[in-house]
């Protein structure tokens, strides 16, 4: 009877101590053996080609005679939220597939097998970079999982927080236009300018440099936003003619050209002073140019005309206001006699009166 309670003491203590991980991992493991695995060396291989990310050679090998089969490498990662503290970020893991066989050891020597050019990040970690300005860098925690010949589960954590620099995609070519391409001295025109990476992708905070010829503009560095754009001004200066303006970044460089016209006149302010002067007596007749914005036109042709009485000058050039003057003189216009003044300038035309009294 003592027999039969011992061995029943026995077997209840195997069963609870079938439920330990210890146990299941120790003593159980002698009739169930687990691989063991260890990670006996990796390097981080820097890219061959501008733009890729750098890889991750990795040599594992078997400690014991059980031999494995990875499958699947698991992405983790992070940023930093304060000091030490970091956050997981969900949407940026992922799974990277691979089928590696890892022969069993022998009592001899360890079982070895390599992987070679696991990627360290993807475009969407740099994507997320370029759209995070306050994000330097990611921490990558990297798993590689499998199962051994016993199908127990394998999992081994292959880098911990390990930190990821993306540095900024490199322009290789930009987009620029004017809106609009033609403009009168003076006015303005929105310079856009979008960077590219070589796929042809927007790139965000990229720096763009600009120099123009015949203007000026509002800002000659611009930062690019997540289209890949930023935008700027154009001032049209005084001389007629082609203006170029040419944005560069690195090797990247493009131009547009802006036609620069001749203002045409819009409006006429014509004046006469005074407005009445007796038989002989003269006045001054005064008019200003402008364009269809209402600034005043250097340079233009005015010319003048009366129905009575003898003009100063029938042609008058414009000053850098828009204003040219000369004069009326009614002798021999008889009392009474309203004279009317006339000045044509392009295809605007204004009219005045003097009164002879």
């Amino acid at each position: 009877m003592k027999h039969k309670l011992l061995i029943l003491l026995v077997i209840v203590g195997l069963l609870l101590l079938g439920g330990c991980a210890w146990f299941s991992e120790g003593l159980l493991n002698v009739f169930d053996p687990k691989a063991q695995i260890r990670v006996s060396n990796f390097d981080i291989v820097a890219p061959t080609e501008e733009g890729l990310p750098p890889t991750l050679t990795l040599n594992l090998m078997s400690l014991n005679q059980v031999g494995a089969r990875f499958g699947t490498f698991i992405y983790e990662f992070s940023k930093k939220i304060g000091g030490t503290s970091t956050q997981l970020i969900p949407e940026l893991s992922k799974t990277y597939s691979v089928n590696v066989l890892l022969p069993p050891g022998t009592e001899e020597a360890g079982g070895t097998a390599t992987i070679s050019n696991v990627p360290l990040y993807f475009q969407e970690e740099t994507d997320y970079i370029n759209l995070h300005s306050d994000i330097k860098e990611l921490l990558l925690t990297l798993w590689l999982k499998g199962v051994d010949e016993a199908d127990h589960k394998i999992e081994l954590k292959v880098l911990e927080d390990y930190p990821i620099l993306i540095p900024p995609p490199v322009v290789a070519a930009i987009n620029i236009s004017a809106n609009p391409v033609e403009l009168a001295p003076g006015d303005t025109s929105t310079i856009t300018v979008k960077a590219l990476t070589k796929y042809g992708e927007p790139i965000n905070g990229a720096i763009i440099n600009l120099t123009a010829s015949g203007g000026t503009l509002s800002a000659t560095s611009l930062v690019t936003d997540s289209n890949g754009e930023a935008t700027t001004i154009f001032t049209a200066g005084s001389t007629p003619g082609g203006a170029e303006v040419t944005a560069t970044s690195g090797n990247a460089t493009a131009s547009v050209t802006i036609t620069i016209i001749t203002s045409q006149p819009a409006t006429l302010n014509l004046t006469v002073s005074p407005s009445a002067v007796p038989t002989g007596g003269s006045a001054a007749v005064g008019v200003q140019v402008f364009d269809k914005n209402g600034k005043p036109i250097e340079g233009a042709t005015v010319t003048l005309a009366a129905t009575y009485g003898k003009l100063g000058e029938s042609s008058l050039t414009t000053d850098a206001t828009g204003y040219a003057s000369t004069t009326l003189d009614t002798t021999g216009v008889t009392s009474g006699t309203l004279i009317t003044i006339t000045a044509i300038s392009g295809g605007a035309q204004a009219t005045a009166t003097l009164m002879v009294q």
